[in-house]
């Protein structure tokens, strides 16, 4: 992950904000496509959610910490868009659990952890670790980081979001889907995954009304 000032970062921002879209057909998007991508898109966000908003026995990460490190891992790949999302998500949580996650996020965004506990720092670098090259995690950095007072379940998180990371952030850079050049543009969508987590709300059925049988005179 190339450690970048916020400045920096803004104009990367707004250069890929500019890219065009890669096509699979000419008119746009093949419908045996949409229905590919639909499925796998479901799988995905099943996935989303266990690692970023469900409660997870004896894990110790918020769900802000948890997309902290989102946002380290997709950062990892390269993938602002992604970096982002997760970013607002952590925000918007910090701000839930009345904490100041301003200059949290800014430390995952631009790759300089100081600000981070010492947890939350162990945790960052091995995410990176194992982004860049899931291979070369030893059981020395898992042994700093449950000495920095992680959980084995945290580790667990962050290896999976570290690898996780490469497939969700992969599918949009990949494509060059289109991204917001300011970043407050994912605070509405991250708003809703805060209430809803990554599982689109199920639509609730209708009430049923019985009409009541006229009584029997």
């Amino acid at each position: 992950m190339p450690l970048r000032s916020k400045d920096e970062l803004a104009k990367v921002r707004e250069a890929r904000a500019k890219r065009t879209p890669l096509k699979l057909a000419a008119g746009g998007m093949a419908p045996g496509a949409i229905q590919t991508i639909a499925g796998i898109e479901a799988h995905l966000n099943s996935l989303a959610h266990e690692l970023y908003a469900k409660p997870q026995a004896n894990g110790t990460l918020s769900r802000a910490e948890r997309e902290l490190l989102g946002a380290v891992a997709a950062g990892a790949t390269d993938c602002l868009r992604g970096m982002d999302t997760h970013a607002a998500c952590a925000l918007e949580l910090f701000t839930a659990e009345k904490r100041d996650g301003g200059p949290l996020v800014d430390a995952a965004i631009t790759g300089d952890f100081t600000p981070l506990d010492a947890k939350l720092r162990a945790l960052a670098e091995m995410v990176l670790s194992v982004a860049a090259a899931p291979a070369a995690l030893t059981q020395e950095r898992i042994d700093i980081v449950l000495k920095a007072g992680a959980s084995p379940t945290d580790i667990v998180l962050a290896m999976m979001i570290a690898c996780a990371e490469g497939l969700f952030s992969g599918r949009m850079e990949g494509m060059r889907a289109p991204m917001a050049a300011d970043p407050e543009n994912y605070r509405p969508a991250a708003r809703n995954i805060v209430a809803n987590g990554y599982m689109p709300p199920r639509p609730q059925a209708p009430a049923v009304v019985r009409r009541q049988k006229p009584p029997q005179g």
